[in-house]
Order: structure tokens, then sequence, then C-alpha cells
């Protein structure tokens, strides 16, 4: 049998030359450059990355990284004698290149870093596929990891965890940020729960909550159409609705076109067929994805963001939702539906915190409420398992006292005030927030009305999902 071919690692050792002798030569210019995206082990010779490192730790120091500070510097650190190092240094020193061309060397030094990352992976993955104790998801998923890992390693973005000092400054900026009334998360849509809440945060999972037909996904596309306009990138999954649908329903609510008209076919009149095309021409060029798929599980949620946050970027997941989503495969079979939503509870907040971007799962409530005097949700009423009020970071109950109402005169009986319950909030208190509903548009709007008394009821919207 023939041995492996030995491979020989990916590397531009003359434009790693070219850099440290930009730095000797430029060394407060060059770091200015491009010091912040290149960092000591993008460098693949030992040499040139313990000459970059050196010279942005004396750079740190407030001093200037010539031949002699690197020779005092380097004394008895690497296994070369004086003589030896001097010589180096005064060779990549007259190579001299400028400073014309260091985005593209840099560039290049990162990209060859990150295919011997690459490199490394495949070797693992090679590993992985013959594993015996693994079942094939698991290792998908552990592969998807391995990939993106690999990117935020190698990548000029990533840095070093913060000190004491970096935490410090960072939490006394949130907070002068928060008295001066500035939202640091994404927006819900709804200006009055960015006030109360701060936003959707990174890291962070939110459940929003309701009984069926109440109006989940109606507040869901609120917030995927609010954060699309103010150029976010989305990734909705749609686990009962075709992503066709979502995006009528989200052209009903920016076109102010009634349900009626785009889903049955009603005659839309020449100011509907405007307002429709600016609705669609405003999504068109949007970072939307839509994943309709019907048989999701969370790890397939996770490769689908990794894949997507390392092509392009992602702001916000949003899942419709999370009594739809698969078990994942590899149990021993004998979990019950609350260990399993256990589970995916987790693994989304999980998830949330690895991306460091918000994640919203709609979630369905039990009957209880329904026996009660008072039938305002409460978090023991969430659905399936309380673990999923244990790993939120804030939950929203929606609340409609006279959901299906028909009103005397009405055409539609679709509109009626309903409130936003937060009911867990992690970091900030528990309050009420009123919307009025109005489901010919499938749209909520602010408002300063509070709910009527509970009347006699109709018939459901089947519009409201």
């Amino acid at each position: 049998m023939n041995a492996p071919l030995e491979i020989a690692q990916p590397f531009a050792p003359w434009a790693e030359e070219a850099l440290v002798g930009a730095m000797l030569a430029e060394p407060i210019e060059t770091a200015m450059q491009i010091g912040h995206a290149l960092r000591a082990d993008h460098f693949y010779d030992p040499f040139c990355r313990l000459i970059w490192e050196t010279s942005l730790a004396i750079l740190d120091d407030q001093q200037i990284p010539d031949c002699f500070t690197l020779l005092a510097r380097l004394d008895g650190v690497v296994n070369l004698d004086k003589n030896q190092i001097q010589e180096r240094l005064l060779g990549i020193f007259h190579i001299n290149p400028g400073r014309t061309n260091l985005e593209s060397w840099s560039k290049l030094i990162v990209d060859k870093a990150m295919e011997r990352g690459l490199a490394r992976v495949g070797e693992r993955l090679m590993a992985l596929a013959h594993a015996q104790n693994k079942s094939a998801e698991e290792k998908l998923e552990e592969a998807s990891r391995l990939l993106a890992e690999t990117h935020s390693n190698v990548s000029p973005n990533a840095i070093d965890e913060p000190n004491a000092a970096d935490i410090v400054a960072q939490a006394l900026k949130v907070i002068e940020e928060v008295q001066a009334g500035i939202t640091r998360g994404l927006t819900t849509g709804i200006r009055a729960l960015d006030k109360q809440t701060g936003g959707l945060k990174a890291g962070e999972l939110y459940i929003l909550a309701a009984r069926p037909s109440v109006g989940k996904t109606t507040v869901a596309t609120k917030m995927v159409s609010a954060n699309l306009l103010q150029s976010k990138r989305v990734l909705m999954f749609s686990l009962e609705m075709g992503s066709d649908k979502i995006m009528t329903r989200m052209f009903a609510a920016e076109g102010r076109i009634h349900m009626n008209q785009l889903f049955n076919g009603v005659k839309l009149s020449t100011e509907d067929r405007v307002r429709l095309n600016a609705a669609a021409e405003k999504f068109a060029g949007s970072a939307l994805t839509i994943d309709p798929s019907c048989n999701r599980s969370v790890r397939a949620i996770g490769r689908a963001a990794r894949r997507m946050m390392a092509r392009s970027g992602l702001d916000l997941i949003v899942v419709d939702y999370l009594g739809l989503l698969e078990a994942d495969p590899g149990g021993n079979g004998k979990q019950t539906r609350n260990e399993e939503v256990a589970k995916m509870s987790r693994a989304l907040k999980l998830l949330a915190m690895e991306l460091q971007i918000p994640i919203v799962a709609l979630s369905q409530l039990n009957r209880n409420s329904e026996h009660r005097v008072d039938k305002r949700p409460t978090l023991s009423d969430l659905r399936d398992s309380g673990a999923v009020e244990q790993d939120a970071d804030a939950v929203f109950f929606l609340h409609r006292e006279n959901i299906g109402v028909v009103s005397e005169g009405s055409l539609d009986a679709t509109t009626d005030v309903a409130e936003i319950i937060i009911g867990k909030l992690r970091n900030g208190a528990r309050n009420t927030v009123y919307v009025e509903f109005d489901g010919a548009h499938n749209d909520i709007r602010e408002t300063d009305h509070r709910p009527a008394p509970p009347t006699k009821k109709g018939g459901d919207n089947p519009f409201f999902q």
C-alpha cells in the first residue's frame, strides 16, 4: 500500500515577508493601516509570526519596533542567536515594499490561513465520517459547527476575550445608552414594546405565545418586516405556511390592502395595485430568507443559520412555531414530548448565544386559561414543557379578550384591541403593551385604547393563525 501523500500547507511566504518588512520600515503607519485586520496567528512562517506579534507589543508599549528593540525583546526567547536573528531581520527589512498593496497582501495571508484551517477541518471530518458512535445527523451538526468555528477563528474580525476593564466600559456604555432612550436591540415593530424591553437583543431567546388563531404569525411578520425595512438580514422558518403566503401577508400590511383581495381573488383597484407594487419593490431588495420546510429540527435550523451567517451575515431568526419542530434524531426514542421540547428550547437558546443574534420562537398555549375567570395567559400555560419558560430571556403572551366578536355594522369584524403581556423579562419588569389588531390588513398598530369588556363571540377570522 502506498504511503499517504504529504500535502504542502498553503501559505504566501513573499507576502508574509513583505508585510513584516513594511512593519519594520514604517511601523506606526503599517499598524494603523492593517494592524486591526491581521493577527500573528494568520502567519505561517514562525519567524514572521513572532516578529509581527512582538512588533505590535512594542507599539503597545509606546516604542518603535526597529531592529534594536526587536533584538532586545527576542534575546533568549527564540532558538536563534543574535547574529541569525539580525541577519533575518535585515534581509526582511531590505525588502521594504512600501504600503501601496498592504491590504491585498494582508487579505492573501488571511485567505491562506483560512485554507490551512479548512485542511485541518478536512482531516477531522474524515475521522468524523468514520466514527461509529454518532448518527449521521450528529455528524452533520458537528461538521457544520467545525466549519463555522474555522471561519470565526480565522476571520480578521475575530478578537481576543475582553478583560475586566473592557467589560466594565461596555456595561457603562450600555447604561448610558439606556438612560438616553437608545434601543440597543433590533426592533419588535412595536415602539411601546421596544421601550419596555430595549428591543430584541443579541444572544437572547424570545418566546411569543398565544392560543391558536389569536395572531402570533401577524406579530411575527410585523417583527420581520420592520427589521427588513431597516436593512437587517432575517431568516424565517415557517413550518405551517408557505413562503408565498408569508410574503403576501407582509404585502397586505405594508400596502394596506385587504387580505380578502390578495388571497381570495377580490378585484384590486388601481390604487391597490400601486400600493402592492410599492410594497413588493420594498421587500424585493431586502435580505429575507424564508424556509418553508415542514420537517425541520433544531439541528437543521442551526446548520442553515450558520451557513447564512458565514455567507452573508444574519441579524434575526424567527421560528413559526416551536410545537411543529421535529425532535433531533439520535435519541433513544423513549423521550416524552415535554423532554423533546425542553431540548429544543435549550438548543435554540444556545444557537442564539453562539451566533450572537436574537431568536424569536412562536409557541402555543395549553387550554388552562380557558377554564379561568381571568383568561389572560400566564407562564404555566406554556404548552409541552416548563423548560421553555426557563430557557427564554423573555416571554410575550398575546391576548385578545374579544377575539371573533362581530360588531354591529362591521364588514370584517377583525379589528380589536389586544394585549401583549410581558410574562417574563430576564433583565426587566413584567408589563403589558396594548395594540390594535387589524386582521383585514394583517397588521398591528400602536393604540392608547384598552380592551373592551368581553362580549358575545361570533366566527373566528380565518386569517389569524
